[in-house]
């Protein structure tokens, strides 16, 4: 009888030893993993760094050649790639708001920026994608119900604002 209790501790051993070693290898394979992604996110971020240098370009030279914003609204939903609720002055309860700009004058894919701000104070910047001449986009900011007063939304493309499109946030 004490031999089978003490084979039986011994085979528990081992089996607790082995599956430490699984719990082990698997948080040594999810570092690997998580240090693999880290890896792939900087690769990423320079290759972004280097086609935002030349996006920085095609957009200087999209400014200087017309771009321009035609149509822009806020609203409080987007259907079918067109603005709807368009306004200039939402409730406090609103919970999210959409800026929808129509872009022309684009020859070459530039990056446009909306620029949320509250007053003066930037609450978001969102880096939209314009491939083309007419190009429609939007993006949308949520809103708190503390966040009452002035709004506007920057449109920009480089360091240029094109349009600035104002909203309010009523009591």
């Amino acid at each position: 009888m004490k031999k089978g209790m003490w084979v039986m501790a011994v085979v528990l051993t081992a089996l607790l030893a082995i599956n430490a070693q699984a719990v082990e290898t698997k948080a040594v394979g999810a570092e690997t993993k998580a240090a693999g992604a880290e890896a792939k996110a900087a690769g990423a971020e320079a290759k972004a760094a280097g086609a935002e240098t030349k996006v920085t370009g095609a957009m200087e030279a999209s400014v200087q050649s017309g771009i321009q914003v035609v149509e822009g609204v806020i609203a409080t939903g987007i259907e079918a790639r067109q603005p709807v609720g368009e306004n200039t002055s939402f409730s406090k309860d609103v919970v999210k708001v959409y800026c929808w700009t129509k872009i022309s004058g684009v020859t070459d894919p530039v990056q446009v920026i909306h620029r949320w701000k509250k007053g003066e104070q930037v609450m978001a910047e969102v880096s939209l994608g314009v491939g083309g001449s007419p190009w429609r986009i939007y993006s949308s900011k949520n809103i708190m119900p503390e966040w009452t007063g002035t709004w506007s939304v920057d449109v920009v493309v480089g360091e240029k604002v094109i349009k600035t499109l104002e909203f309010m946030i009523a009591e």
